[in-house]
Order: structure tokens, then sequence, then C-alpha cells
């Protein structure tokens, strides 16, 4: 090499040099913790300096260059850390799907971890981890999943169940992942509830709107003549239960098995107002299948539905909103949108109002995303696709994304009313200049990501932002594998049928109010276990057939016309209900009569505990309603707020109630010249107060007064180490 060569590449190198800033070389040498051997970077495709990219979650497959000391998903030596500039901090993080190497050792695992608030883009993410034993890390818990059901019956034959994964996020639920079900006539596996803020049950009235994740297409014109793989569930499995994520797998079909679905649902801890859920979700059809002509839904993959209920009368049945608009991401790179109407009208022949049909032929973009909302800033809940090539297999079948959308007011009676606004993913089965495609072939498969997600404030301005992340994290997610397991053997499940007595209602009251929208009283039976709500139902002497409409008919003419409703053929001498699927345990049967005769609330009237161990039969004897009002102060004379009054009866809680900011509590019970409670006074988790009482006939009349003083100090705590410091992690002290 010529002497002006070697001097020319020393230059170069010497400027090269100059040019890398010498603390990003210190950087490298940065070292979390000297008793950690080994560490890899994670690389994350987006820009994580936007607001939108704050606590997203980061789920990925990582393979290890050295063996990684793991025992299980607790006890491993795998800790990620957030580097910025020579700022070292510890995320909270979960393992799952371990590939071992022997006993104590990995050599692959999926790692969940979130965006911290602190990302600016600048920052890097890195795995230390060791092939030696090490302290198991000490993470919160921030969710769970658990499994539960409802069964409401508002009138006599008509019900609404559910059974369901509850996904909680800090004690409260966040979502509902139906297993199977049925609401207003349709069936709902695959279907996800969205629950309001700070909700603690899983009931329609606590629900803000769905997504749904089953195939559906029409076979006949009728309302119910379709096919869908909400129709009957094939099989269920919680999958992972982590502090950060938790997943589960549900499998399902039509009711006439030429359709199935699988779909993984993920939840990821997110402590911000906005909420989202995963999913990967496979559409298999079993044989061919005919679409009917004229019908819209020709083969949908997933759909979202806004609105509710509305009754004047059944106020459990008050759910819901039409929000003003439908807004997508078209396949012209554009935004188009859809004013709606809040209050659609009911079209008894045709109830269903086009928003968008096959024929508008509208498809989305590849930022593949569609929203209810309320414009640009404000509520919003969106289906977000990581793309919208989604066919596996399928012979002459187009790919792409059609999106049906339209409105119906059902079931539309002077007592309840239905409005609701859906969307539609589905079968690219229409272009322009085309003939529409009717045949589904036997073999097609979709399979595909998608995200159900919900802003309080971000309107459909925010989804742009959200669709890029979503699309770019899945391209790095760990592949969902086919393999699977049926979950628990199914738990013997029994009847308990309740006969309420002395309950004076109107006859058929829960039904006249429906048809008429009238307050009619009638009698209302919940049952609980260890406290939560499991169903509920009206008690009554008849059932109730399929309901007329009652549009056009008198006040005469619509109470006159609900008489060939009634079961008469099961006539019952005494009030009763029977409840279905109860495993064995203690329950609390609580009756209530609602649309008093007197007053504006419901009067609980009547209980009983019940040990249910086989199909059991009980009777509850209904007393007038009777009250306590608890009035709690400290020693300094001060209203104690957030006391819980609890009322029990042999060591079950029948009612409680919790002091308010005038340290008041009203609770309610039947009255009894017989029996007694205990009442019991908690604060802080600490019982402050014990009394047996008796609600006797004067309870129902005035209400009994207690007041309470209790002792109440403030307490300072100060924790410094050896020499005097504060400590540098976060403390929280537990009081027991």
């Amino acid at each position: 090499m010529q002497p002006k060569s070697i001097i020319y590449l020393l230059l170069v190198n010497f400027v090269l040099l100059a040019l890398v800033p010498a603390h990003s070389l210190a950087y490298e040498e940065l070292w979390w913790n000297d008793d950690w051997s080994f560490k890899q970077e994670v690389s994350i495709p987006i820009d994580t300096s936007t607001d939108i990219a704050k606590y997203q979650p980061i789920d990925v497959h990582i393979e290890f260059t050295n063996p990684c000391w793991t025992k299980n998903e607790n006890e491993h030596s795998i800790r990620v850390i957030f580097q910025n500039g020579e700022d070292l901090k510890e995320l909270e993080s979960q393992i799952y799907d371990l590939e071992y190497i022997d006993d104590s050792r990995i050599k692959a695992c999926s790692l969940v971890f979130l965006i911290p608030e602190e990302a600016n883009a600048r920052e890097q993410y890195y795995i230390y981890y060791d092939d030696f034993e090490k302290s198991v890390p000490n993470y919160s818990n921030h969710i769970d999943i658990e499994e539960s059901s409802y069964f409401l019956e508002p009138i006599p034959g008509y019900s609404f169940e559910s059974r369901f994964y509850k996904i909680l996020e800090e004690g409260y639920i966040v979502y509902a992942v139906v297993q199977e079900g049925e609401f207003m006539g349709y069936k709902t596996s695959q279907h996800i509830t969205k629950l309001k803020e700070n909700t603690t049950e899983v009931l329609p009235k606590n629900g803000e709107l769905f997504a749904s994740f089953d195939f559906r297409y029409y076979y006949g014109q009728e309302l119910f003549d379709y096919s869908s793989t909400s129709q009957r569930l094939v099989s269920k499995e919680k999958l992972v239960d982590g502090n950060l994520m938790i997943s589960c797998r549900i499998i399902s079909r039509s009711k006439k098995d030429d359709v199935q679905t699988t779909t993984i649902y993920k939840y990821y801890y997110c402590p911000t107002r906005n909420k989202r859920i995963h999913t990967h979700v496979k559409h298999e059809t079993l044989r061919e299948l005919k679409v009917a002509n004229d019908v819209n839904t020709d083969g949908t993959y997933a759909r979202l539905q806004c609105g509710g209920i509305k009754s004047t009368s059944l106020q459990d049945l008050n759910f819901g909103e039409i929000l003003p608009y439908l807004h997508l991401f078209n396949e012209m790179d554009r935004i188009s949108e859809y004013p709606l109407d809040p209050d659609p009208d009911y079209i008894p022949d045709d109830p269903a109002i086009r928003v968008l049909s096959t024929e508008d032929d509208v498809d989305l973009g590849k930022k593949a995303w569609a929203s209810f909302d309320e414009g640009l800033s404000g509520i919003s809940h969106s289906l977000i696709l990581g793309s919208t090539k989604v066919i596996q297999s399928g012979q002459d079948e187009r790919d792409g994304i059609q999106v049906n959308a339209y409105e119906i007011d059902f079931p539309h009676l002077p007592g309840l009313e239905g409005n609701t606004a859906t969307f539609e993913f589905g079968r690219n089965s229409y272009e322009h200049g085309t003939d529409k495609d009717l045949i589904i072939p036997k073999g097609f498969v979709v399979e595909f990501d998608a995200e159900f997600f919900s802003s309080q404030t971000g309107g459909y301005s925010i989804l742009q932002e959200e669709t890029d992340i979503f699309q770019s994290l899945v391209n790095i997610k760990p592949s969902n594998g086919e393999e699977f397991s049926e979950d628990d053997e199914e738990t013997d499940t029994y009847s308990l049928t309740v006969f309420a007595h002395f309950g004076a209602t109107i006859p058929f009251g829960s039904g006249l109010s429906v048809l008429t929208g009238m307050n009619f009283s009638y009698l209302n039976a919940e049952v609980f276990k260890e406290g939560e709500f499991i169903c509920s139902g009206s008690a009554g002497r008849l059932s109730i057939n399929p309901l007329p409409s009652l549009d056009e008919a008198s006040l005469i003419g619509q109470i006159v016309a609900t008489f060939p409703v009634f079961d008469w053929k099961n006539l019952s001498f005494f009030k009763k209900i029977t409840f279905q699927n109860l495993e064995s345990g203690k329950y609390l049967v609580k009756i209530y009569r609602e649309n008093p005769f007197f007053g504006k609330e419901r009067k609980y009237i009547g209980f009983k505990i019940v040990d249910v161990k086989e199909n059991t039969k009980t009777h509850v004897f209904c007393r007038s309603e009777g009250s306590v009002c608890i009035s709690v102060v400290d020693n300094s004379n001060r209203e104690v707020k957030g006391a819980e009054v609890l009322l029990l009866k042999d060591d079950v809680v029948i009612t409680k109630s919790v002091t308010d900011d005038r340290g008041q509590a009203l609770i309610k019970a039947p009255c009894s010249i017989i029996d007694r409670y205990d009442l019991k006074i908690l604060y802080n988790g600490f019982v402050i107060y014990e009394e047996r009482i008796k609600l006797g006939s004067i309870g129902k009349v005035v209400p009994i007064k207690k007041s309470i003083e209790i002792e109440r100090y403030n307490f300072k705590l100060e924790v410094v180490d050896a020499w005097g410091l504060h400590s540098a992690i976060e403390l929280n002290p537990v009081f027991a």
C-alpha cells in the first residue's frame, strides 16, 4: 500500500472517531449490576417519544446467547433495564413460553414489558441475565383473569346470560371475554365487552360496547337466518396469567358445524385511561358455504357494536349509547366520515338502516382501522388490524377487508327499546363492475391480528399513531402455536328454584312493564356467592312467549294483546324462579319489590341463605323493609368517611354500605320481630364497632339511628438506612 493511502486512511479513521461522542462510548460500558454476567439489547421498532407510545406493551421472543438461569415464570435471573444516557432503571417485566435446556436453565422465552413514561426515543433496552441462581424479582401483580358468569331474567322466560373470562386491572374489571352466552336472542361466544371505568360487576348495565370476532354469514332473509361461530363453544383455556399480561384461547363453531373460529386474547397492563386488548384470530370453513342473495353479512371476520337498551321500567336494562360518527381509513388512504343517528327509526319490515352496504364497495386501507367516536377529540372505540392481507387459503377468494355498517332499532316495545350501530370487517366479496361472490369455499382460512382500542379523550385523531404502533409491534410478537389442551374438567352444576311468599305485586308486573312502558310492581330475586353477584330474575307465576309488536295499539289493546304471550301451561301457584348451572356452595338469595306501590326506590323485603349441593328448592317469606342510619365520628368530632358498614346473618353479609362525606351510611334489610342481625363497622380493614341489633316493625317507619365514636390519630413513619439516609426506592408500608 502506498504511503499516501496509509496517511489517507489514518486521517479518515481519526475524523470518524472524532465524530463519535465520548460519552456514547462510555454508555456502552455501563453495567447495571456486577452480579449479573450477561446482557442483550432489545430493539424497539417504534418512536417512543410520542404520548401514545407511553405504556405500549413490548411482547417479544428472546433467544439467549448464553444459558439463562430460570426455574419457572416467577423464579429467574431475567431483568429488563431501561438505559437513557447514564440513567439505568429496572422495568417490571414478565416471561412466559419457556424453552428449557435443563431443569434450571432456558435457551429462549417470550418477554413482556411496557415502554416507560420517561422514554424519549434516545433510550436503549437491555435484558440482563445470568447462568447462576439470582434473587426472585418482586413485581406487583397488576392484572388477573378469572372465570365468572351472570344470568338475568328481567321477564320470566326471557334471559340474558353469559359465561366469560373477566379481566381485572388493579381490582377493577376492564373487559369480559365471552365463552358462551345469549343476549336478546343472539349467541355471544367470541364477544368482548368493554366495561365502564371502575366497574366491579359484569352486568349489561356496566357495559360500554362490545367487539366480536366470530365468523358470520346469512343463508336466508330473516333476522335469525345466519350461521355464526358465536353459537357454540368448543373449548376454552387460560394460557398465561402474569403480572403484566394475561391471555386465553376460545374455540367455537356455528350451530350448523360449517365454520370454526380460534381466537387468542391478550390483555396488557395499561395504567392510563386508554385501553386496548389484542387478539389473534383464525377462521376456517369446514364445508362450502352459500350466502343468500341481497344480504350484506356475507362472511364477516370481526365487528364493533355501540348503543344499547333503554327501558322506562327496568332500570338494570338501561345502558349504552350510539356515538355521533363512524370513521375509517379507506383504500384511497383517506379518512371517511359517516354521521350516525343516535335514535334510529324503527322499520318493522327491515329494521337495519344501512350506513354502508356491500354495493358501496368500501375497503380498508393499509392503516386498517375503523371507529365509533365523538369526532377529532373525545371518546373513540375502534378496531385496528395488523394487515389487510388476511387470507391464508381459499380458492378464487379476493384478499382485503370490506366494511359494512348499519343502525337498528330492535326490539321496539313501549317499555323496551334497543338502539345499536354496528360496523363489520368482512370478505372482499364485491368490486364495482363484477358480480357479488356468494360462495365461500371449503378450506377457506382467514388469519389476522387485531386490537380493540378505546380512548376517552383522543377521538379518531389518535388512531393513525395507534395503528402505526400496533402494526409495527405485531411484527415482533411471538408466534401463536397451534397446540392446545382443553380446560379443566367441567364442574358439576345444579339448579336452584326460589319460591317467594307474601310479596304482593301487580300480576305479570315485569312483562306488563316492558310491553306497555308503565311501572308495574314485580318481585326480583338476586343470587350472590361470597359477596359476588351471580344471577337475577323476576319471580312470577308464568313465563312468557315471544313478545308481539304493540306500536299502534291503545293502552287497552296493549294489555289485551299480552295474554297470548303468557305460558299458561306452566302456571305456578306461587311466584317462583329457577336458576340453572350453579356450582356447589353457599348462596345468598335476596328478594326485592321493584316499582313499589309507595316510593320510588326498590324495597329489600326478603332473603335466604341456601347451601346448594344438589338441585335445590327453597322458600323465602317476604317482610317489610326496615333501615338503620349509622353516623361515625372520631375523637375530634370529625366525620369519618369510608367506614364500611355490614349487616350479617349467620356470618353472611346480607347488606352493606359505606359512610359518606358526612360520616353517614344507610343500610336496609327486611324487618323481623324475632331474628337479630350482627352490625359490624370496619375502618381501614379494622373492626371498630360490633353490636347485635333487631330490626323490628318501628324500623320500617323510622330508620333506627346509631351514633358511633372512634379514636383516630395521625401516624408518621420515617424509614432510614444504617447511615441515616432515606431509601432510594419506593417503599409501601402495610398495616395489619
